[in-house]
């Protein structure tokens, strides 16, 4: 499923908050975006779901316009991860990932069986299947975006967009989650995700989208655009990026990493 932005403008009714965005995600592939606080990501991934309306421009999926989507079919093709959520009913962790099906089911019919593998086969891809019966206003803060992540990929959907979905996990939790979206891309899912860490661009995506005051500074291949002058004029610190050696057993490769620089 192709995801084409053309000439984006894009904001909320009496403010514009990015111009002219031109960029496209493919079948299977992952785009990471960078940006610095009150840059535009999150209305940018609301604008794509078609939450926001557009300012100018268009967004094409699957060459058809969003605009002209049925909202339920949207709501199968499209799967989103919010950067947070509260928590106010007990729903155990289970149910809230198969409100993931919900654009599957009918008004009035209850999850099949079919439904309820999905949800079950979701909680253990991501490692938390241990959590299901727990009620999800009593798990930790990490353990909700990865549910929310299992809520997403229970959806059935061909495109993801999360914003910020490693925010609240734990180091180990992070490399399983961004680890989990190649296997998710190499079955022809694309994804879309934004992080303030520039080394998951480097290192887990396929292209970089750099957004600065809502406006386009770099889009291109990780190797092409996470460079030290890029980040400086992104997040405004020195910082060089490094190649430092990975060790394995039958072969020696190189991992790119990004340094802050002192003043």
């Amino acid at each position: 499923m192709k995801l084409q932005i053309e000439n984006l403008d894009y904001g909320y009714t009496k403010r514009v908050i990015g111009r002219s965005l031109n960029f496209s995600v493919d079948a299977g592939e992952i785009l990471c975006v960078l940006g610095p606080n009150g840059s535009g990501k999150t209305t940018l991934f609301r604008t794509l779901l078609g939450l926001l309306p557009t300012h100018g421009g268009k967004i094409v999926l699957e060459q058809k316009s969003l605009v002209d989507w049925p909202r339920t079919r949207l709501a199968k093709a499209i799967g989103y991860v919010p950067q947070a959520h509260a928590a106010y009913f007990a729903f155990s962790v289970r149910e809230i990932v198969l409100m993931g099906r919900t654009a599957h089911i009918g008004i009035f019919s209850l999850p099949s069986e079919s439904d309820k593998r999905m949800a079950e086969d979701s909680l253990k891809t991501l490692g938390i299947a241990q959590l299901a019966d727990k009620p999800y206003t009593e798990i930790s803060g990490g353990e909700r975006q990865l549910t929310l992540i299992a809520r997403a990929l229970a959806q059935g959907s061909q495109l993801l967009i999360m914003d910020e979905p490693t925010a609240s996990l734990d180091f180990g939790n992070q490399i399983r989650v961004l680890r989990q979206f190649a296997a998710l891309a190499a079955t022809g899912i694309g994804i879309v995700f934004s992080t303030h860490d520039p080394d998951h661009a480097l290192n887990y995506a396929d292209r970089v989208l750099m957004l600065k005051d809502g406006g386009l500074l770099q889009c291109g291949r990780p190797d092409e655009v996470v460079t030290g002058d890029n980040l400086q004029q992104l997040y405004g610190v020195k910082v060089a990026v490094e190649s430092i050696a990975e060790s394995h057993p039958r072969h020696a490769r190189r991992r790119r990493t990004c340094v802050p620089l002192a003043d």
